[in-house]
């Protein structure tokens, strides 16, 4: 049953649209008719132009060598894109619209393809209702092109170098500064040299000093273990002074006792005591001067070290803030260069390496055949829709 109301359902289908075909056709014809007509009446045709170029990738591909870039920016397409090169475009070569208005930068784009092409090369399609504003439009934006490049490298080139002349007058001032402070240092601290000298010579008699002593303390307590052993056995007391006596009994020089033979006669103890004595005397005495000369020595040589190492740290600090100041100097003198070479950079020489303009000959729309196709494939389905909307609301 079910395939029987399919196969009736599709006859009365087919019997409205057979029944409907003198409106359906008349449907058809009538929007061919107004599809044609809109398009030769109405619509403009359209006229196609393309330019192909390349580029020197020196002015937009940056490099260790390359500064360029710096003052462009932007990349060949980038440029082509942009809004500036549009308006710079539009006023240049008086693009204007059929009210002789200039056109705007949606026109513009609208007008434009852009890309690369299987070369790698730049394309640029332009699009018109005549000949001759495509062709216009093709070959003028790539002069437009060059001198907005050229353009834009000199006048940022410009702006950059007047601001490194201004920073580079900074830096100078910096520099002079810094030498100012170097030679008054300088001049204010000449006896930083004397005072090495003195510290140098300081320090070698201090040396000495220590170096007598080192060879003194020792004697010195030979001879007080000596006279020690001697008065433990011996009645030194008309011999042995008070000072030294002190030392004994106190027992600062300590040490093994010496063996006195027996025999001995008294007389040559006392003479040998005698001299021990008079030697120990002039030892303490040495000892004395050079401890004393010692702490002396001691105290000056830190106060000239003091003084010595806060000059050192301020000369370090004076020539490091010169050295800074010379390095950045001449770092900014090296940009300022750099900007100079971009002011003086050399006009002729080419931006586009090579380009190529198919010129507009035969229009590329509108196509009465799409636009026909379009049209009848349109009227036939209002035709159908118009049948059936007839037929059941009818019924």
């Amino acid at each position: 049953m079910e395939n029987q109301y399919e196969e009736i359902s599709l006859k009365e289908l087919f019997e409205v649209l057979w029944n409907g075909k003198i409106i359906i056709a008349l449907f058809t014809f009538a929007f061919l008719v107004v599809g044609l007509l809109f398009t030769i009446l109405v619509m403009d045709e359209q006229y196609e132009a393309t330019s192909t170029i390349s580029v020197n990738s020196i002015y937009f591909e940056p490099s260790d060598k390359n500064f360029y870039p710096t003052y462009n920016a932007v990349s060949a397409i980038e440029t082509l894109s942009s809004t500036k090169f549009a308006n710079e475009v539009i006023t240049n070569l008086e693009l204007v619209n059929s009210e002789g208005e200039l056109i705007s930068a949606n026109s513009y784009f609208n007008s434009l393809n852009i890309g690369l092409d299987e070369d790698g090369l730049i394309r640029v399609t332009a699009t018109a209702n005549t000949k001759e504003k495509a062709n216009l439009l093709a070959t003028g934006i790539i002069n437009e092109f060059d001198n907005f490049v050229r353009n834009t490298i000199q006048d940022t080139g410009t702006q950059i170098y007047s601001n490194l002349i201004l920073a580079l007058g900074q830096e100078e001032q910096h520099l002079k500064q810094a030498q100012n402070d170097y030679v008054e240092y300088i001049t204010n601290n000449e006896n930083i040299h004397v005072l090495k000298s003195e510290r140098d010579q300081v320090l070698n008699t201090l040396k000495s000093y220590n170096n007598q002593l080192i060879t003194l303390i020792p004697s010195i307590e030979i001879n007080f273990t000596t006279l020690a052993t001697l008065s433990e056995n011996f009645d030194l007391d008309q011999i042995i002074t008070s000072e030294i006596a002190a030392v004994i009994t106190t027992g600062v020089y300590s040490g093994e006792s010496l063996s006195v033979g027996v025999d001995t006669p008294d007389e040559l103890i006392a003479i040998k005591a005698s001299e021990m004595v008079t030697t120990l005397t002039i030892q303490l005495s040495q000892l004395s001067v050079y401890q004393d000369q010692v702490v002396i020595l001691t105290e000056r040589l830190l106060s000239i070290e003091e003084v010595v190492i806060e000059l050192e740290a301020n000369y370090e600090s004076i020539t490091f803030d010169l050295a800074i100041a010379e390095r950045d100097y001449s770092a900014m003198l090296l940009r300022v260069e750099d900007a100079f070479r971009v002011l003086d950079w050399d006009r002729e020489e080419r931006i586009i390496l090579y380009s190529d303009t198919l010129l507009a000959d035969a229009k590329v729309g509108p196509s009465k055949t799409i636009n026909g196709a379009i049209s009848i494939v349109l009227g036939g389905f209002s035709g159908v829709v118009f049948v059936f909307i007839k037929k059941y609301w009818m019924e």
